[in-house]
């Protein structure tokens, strides 16, 4: 057999190869329909493993295609071993494909230039005998097993550019492999992958051992896959099998995702993500349904933020539906998405340069996603923390989506001491401008707590909250839903204690610094007992209302206001008026007469109206009913013996009281007489209050 071996090779030594390039040539052409040329020498190497050798290979494109060749390569070599010939089997042990350059196009038809135009047959008598001649070669076939096919041992591919463009559409793709190996010690042995290029501009590397090819080939019941894969810093290993490989069904893999640096990964895949967020963990199992996908074992974590669960996505209704149930310890968005201002914002003493125009954006939401996807997600949160810091326990809520219309119902938390709980509704589904609905009830939350939570613990103790939302809007913007809101929001306050020297240097909040600046005794004392604090506005297509429903009630004094709030402008227009109860040790002759909140919401202004010493009086409603905002009283501060409940009469649980005449017309007055002039009340009113006024937002 030796002798017969060195015999073959002798004479195959002594035979110009090069003579079969046109008979190879000839025979790719009428096997694909398209030119295959050879533009090297063909070179053999005899030994017991013999290795063929092309150069400068290149197969034609498609007649539209853009360039002549579909796909060109500097060097082609096979290397198979020559004594497993004798017996019939083929063993490749090397194949090596240096330099292709490939080119995958698709034309305005939608044709790929990898579909074939393979030479018609002539006659119906040459279908029915190739139809006859497939058959029996597919039951030899079955007959003489798959292992019959070539043993490849070791494939490599070195340089290659892959090329893919869509001219209907625009899109191009490149795939560049600087090396992509895959080996064997043998047919019924595990395969062993590795590799590097780049994807776009993106790099990437991957190692990994599959099932054997065998096993493929025959259809075996299990095919093992371990697989990692590295890109733009981030990691992904895959473990598991597939049952039916060559059905893509049975399949059963655990993936660990491994981000160090989300921000900077997000860039590489030119997406975006807040700066310097923690490192991202992503662990799961996935596994093929009937009709979708389903992610069980699920656990993500985002710094100290983390989520568990499983998730399910089927895919053959008319939209991609989600469903599963999630619960984490601990979601900190305040870490996750920290405050766009610095440290001490709170604290500022006037509004910045840069106020925005406008507090509510008229860019438009991005709803269009709502219909991509339904939803039915169950969601448990032990601890939330809020980007401004407050943090809301034990949150529970579902999460339902369907054709556009997104519902968070019935959703509860615990906050401040308190509960919270509310329902949403955003219903985008049909061409009408989406429509709003928020419900939202809290009880006892105490103020004075998520105060703290946000870094203001020492403007007010306790001051049990309760607050009750019931709003509709519509509008494609944040803009136009405010603007179009109706319904009513109410606001209670319990008893509590405000740090007068505390308000007196925060800027933020409207009510504060309005209590702060009305309050006689904020000057005199340093802290104010809170008996009870109301907002109850009523709104209707945007513009909030409050005839009276706006009070502050102290053992000392109360305050009281009506007026208007017009979400669509964005402008206030109120007014308020003191009232201060005998043996407060404060006389009121020189107190100011009307106080007016009115202008743009990011900036507005107060000041003291003089004519509010005018004896005309004109209710908070009736001007409220003629569209007039020059909201008139008697007096804006009084003294009483008896001071009504101000908080009762803003819940609407009693009538309002008549206002008593002015001081210098009861008839045993105990404090010096008003002064003629209306303007000498204004300029020789409490410095106290002067102050205050003059300190508001920064004027």
């Amino acid at each position: 057999m030796v002798a017969a071996v060195v015999a073959v090779a002798a004479i195959l030594m002594s035979v110009d190869v090069n003579q079969y390039r046109g008979v190879i040539e000839e025979q790719a052409e009428a096997a694909t329909g398209r030119d295959l040329s050879i533009g090297g020498p063909i070179e053999l190497s005899i030994s017991l493993s013999p290795a063929v050798v092309l150069q400068d290979v290149a197969f034609a494109n498609a007649p539209w295609g853009s360039r002549p060749e579909m796909v060109t390569a500097r060097r082609l070599e096979a290397q198979v071993e020559l004594l497993p010939l004798l017996s019939g089997e083929i063993k490749v042990k090397r194949l090596v494909l240096v330099g292709p350059d490939v080119l995958l196009e698709v034309n305005e038809d939608g044709v790929g230039n990898w579909a074939l135009d393979l030479p018609a047959s002539d006659g119906a008598a040459e279908t029915a005998a190739a139809e006859t001649a497939a058959e029996t070669a597919a039951d030899e076939a079955a007959t003489a097993g798959r292992q019959a096919l070539p043993d490849l041992q070791l494939v490599r591919v070195e340089d290659a550019v892959v090329v893919y463009s869509d001219q209907s559409t625009g899109e191009k793709r490149s795939l560049s492999l600087a090396a992509l190996e895959a080996a064997a010690q043998g047919w019924n042995a595990p395969l062993a992958v590795q590799g590097s290029g780049q994807l776009d501009d993106l790099s990437f590397s991957l190692a990994g051992t599959l099932g054997p090819l065998s096993d493929l080939v025959n259809q075996a019941t299990v095919y093992p896959v371990v697989m990692k894969v590295e890109a733009a810093g981030a990691t992904v290993n895959v473990d598991g099998r597939i049952e039916a490989p060559e059905e893509a069904r049975g399949i059963d893999l655990g993936i660990a995702v491994s981000v160090p640096e989300p921000t900077a990964t997000a860039q590489a895949f030119n997406a975006t993500a807040p700066a310097d967020l923690p490192a991202l963990r992503l662990d799961g199992r996935l596994s093929d349904t009937q009709g979708g996908w389903a992610v069980r074992n699920l656990a993500a974590s985002l710094g100290d933020t983390s989520l568990a669960g499983a998730l399910t996505v089927t895919l053959d209704g008319p939209r991609p539906k989600v469903t599963g149930t999630l619960s984490s310890p601990l979601i900190d968005l305040a870490a996750l998405l920290p405050s766009k201002g610095g440290e001490g914002d709170a604290a500022g003493a006037g509004q910045s340069a840069d106020t925005p125009s406008r507090l509510f954006p008229d860019t438009p939401l991005p709803l269009a996603g709502l219909k991509a996807a339904d939803a039915n997600v169950e969601l448990a949160v032990s601890r939330l923390v809020l980007p401004d810091g407050m943090a809301l326990a034990d949150v529970t809520g579902k999460v339902s989506l369907s054709n556009g219309r997104l519902m968070v119902a019935p959703a509860s938390a615990r906050a401040g001491g308190g509960t919270v709980r509310a329902e949403v509704t955003l219903d985008a589904s049909s061409e009408a401008a989406p429509a709003v609905a928020l419900t939202l009830r809290t009880e006892d939350v105490k103020l004075g707590q998520v105060l703290a939570e946000v870094g203001q613990g020492d403007l007010i103790q306790k001051g049990p909250t309760d607050v009750r939302l019931d709003l509709t809007g519509r509008g494609a913007s944040v803009a136009a839903i405010m603007g179009s809101l109706d319904g009513g929001a109410v606001v209670s306050v319990g008893q509590g204690t405000i740090n007068n020297d505390a308000v007196r240097s925060w800027t933020q909040d409207i009510a504060l610094r309005l209590i702060d600046s009305l309050n006689p005794f904020a000057s005199k004392d340093k802290y104010t007992v809170l008996q009870c604090g109301v907002v109850n506005l009523s709104l209707q297509n945007g513009v909030a209302t409050s005839d009276r429903g706006i009070a502050v009630q102290t053992p000392k004094f109360h305050v009281t206001g009506s007026g208007t709030v017009n979400l669509g402008t964005e402008t206030l227009d109120m007014a308020v008026k003191t009232g201060v109860r005998e043996g407060a040790g404060l006389a009121t002759a020189n107190l100011a007469n009307l106080v007016r909140l009115r202008g743009p919401l990011t900036d507005p202004s107060l000041a003291v109206d003089p004519l509010g010493a005018a004896r005309t009086a004109v209710s908070a409603g009736a001007a409220i009913a003629s569209g007039g905002l020059s909201l008139l009283a008697e007096q804006v501060i009084e003294r009483t013996a008896e001071p009504e409940d101000v908080c009762a009469v803003a819940l609407g649980q009693a009538p309002a009281r008549a206002s008593q005449p002015p001081q210098d017309q009861q008839a045993a007055p105990s404090q010096a007489p008003a002064p003629d002039n209306p303007l000498d009340a204004v300029k020789g009113m409490g410095e106290n209050l002067g102050e205050g006024l003059k300190g508001l937002f920064g004027r």
